[in-house]
C-alpha cells in the first residue's frame, strides 16, 4: 500500500545582540506530521500526528575573547530525544589571516552541501533534508578544522579540512551499537559563481562499534578458531573494529531564480567489516 505522508512545518530564527562583543541566535523548527494509512511508518512518523521526530529547538551563543579569537556554544533539543538539550557546538576559533581561520573543539563536521546549517530550517527549500543523504547518526566531531576562503575573477573558493575523533550511538543491522570514529581525516572544497555552485569531500576514518551481544556472539566464533578456523574467518567478519571507512560527497547546484535545480551523491564503504556499503543520491527541482 503506498504510504502518504502529511506534514505541518513552523520555522523560526532569532537575533539578538545581548552585548557589544555577543551574539545570542535562537532558532526553531516545528514540524509535524502523520502517516494517512493505518499501520505504517515513515521517518518515525504513524498514523497519529507527532511533532517529535524532526522538531528541534536551538540557542548559539558566539562571543569575541579578541580581535581575532572568539568562541561560539550552540545547545540544541530534538523531539527525538525528549527535547533534551546538549551542547552539540563548543568551540574556539583563531582567525589567521583573511583567507584562513581554525576551530577547535567540538564542530559540526562539513559532510553534507547543507551540514553547517542543517538544523535551521529555512536554509533550504525541504520541510526536512532528504533522510537518504542526511539521516546518518552523527554530524559533530571533537578536533581541529581549517577553513580556507579566496576568490579569482567571478569565482570564489573555499576549502576546510578536518581532523578528529567521534563517539555516539547508532543502529548495525536494526541492532544498537556504540560507534567509534577515530583518525578521522575530511577533506571538502567547493567553487561558486553566480548561478553555479559545486562541491565535493572525501573523508577516511578508522571504524569500530561495540554491542554486547554482538561482542558475545563475535568471541563464541573466536573460541572455535583453533579447531575449526573457519570460524575464525567469520568472527573477523562479523567484527567492526579499526576497520577502515571511507566518505566521498559530491553536489551541484544551478540556482537562476525563476527556477533551480540541484543533486548531490554520498557513498559510504567500511573494508571488511558487517556494515553494508551505501550509496545515496537525491535530484531536485523548483
Amino acid at each position: 500500500m503506498k504510504t502518504k505522508l502529511a506534514i505541518l512545518s513552523m520555522a523560526g530564527l532569532l537575533t539578538t545582540p545581548a552585548l557589544a562583543d555577543i551574539q545570542i541566535n535562537g532558532f526553531a523548527n516545528l514540524i509535524g506530521g502523520m502517516t494517512l494509512d493505518d499501520d505504517e511508518s515513515v521517518y518515525d512518523y504513524d498514523s497519529d500526528f507527532n511533532f517529535n521526530p524532526a522538531s528541534v529547538f536551538g540557542l548559539q551563543v558566539r562571543g569575541d575573547v579578541s580581535d581575532k579569537l572568539s568562541a561560539t556554544a550552540q545547545l540544541v533539543g530534538r523531539g527525538s530525544d525528549d527535547y533534551d538539550a546538549d551542547f552539540e557546538w563548543a568551540y574556539m576559533t583563531y582567525v589567521l589571516n583573511n583567507n584562513v581561520n581554525i576551530s577547535a573543539g567540538r564542530l559540526r563536521m562539513p559532510l553534507f552541501k547543507y551540514s553547517a546549517s542543517l538544523d535551521i530550517g529555512y536554509s533550504y527549500h525541504w520541510l526536512t533534508p532528504p533522510d537518504a543523504i542526511y539521516g546518518i547518526d552523527f554530524n559533530n566531531i571533537d578536533g581541529v578544522r581549517l577553513d580556507y576562503s579566496t576568490y579569482s575573477g567571478d569565482w570564489e573558493y573555499g576549502g576546510q579540512l578536518t581532523v578528529g575523533r567521534v563517539e555516539t550511538d547508532t543502529t548495525i543491522s536494526g541492532t544498537p551499537a556504540a560507534l567509534e570514529l577515530e583518525n578521522v581525516m575530511a577533506l571538502s572544497l567547493e567553487a561558486t559563481r553566480d548561478w553555479f555552485s559545486a562541491r565535493t569531500l572525501f573523508a577516511r576514518a578508522k571504524v569500530s562499534a561495540f554491542n554486547d551481544d554482538f561482542e558475545t556472539f563475535v568471541d563464541g566464533l573466536n573460541a572455535f578458531g583453533s579447531s575449526i578456523p573457519s570460524a575464525s574467518l567469520a568472527a573477523a567478519g562479523f567484527s567492526v573494529d579499526e576497520d577502515t571507512g571511507t566518505f566521498f560527497e559530491v553536489a551541484v547546484d544551478i540556482d537562476k531564480y525563476d527556477w533551480f535545480v540541484g543533486a548531490e551523491f554520498t557513498q559510504t564503504e567500511v573494508d571488511g567489516a558487517v556494515i553494508a556499503d551505501n550509496k545515496a543520491w537525491y535530484v531536485t527541482a523548483g
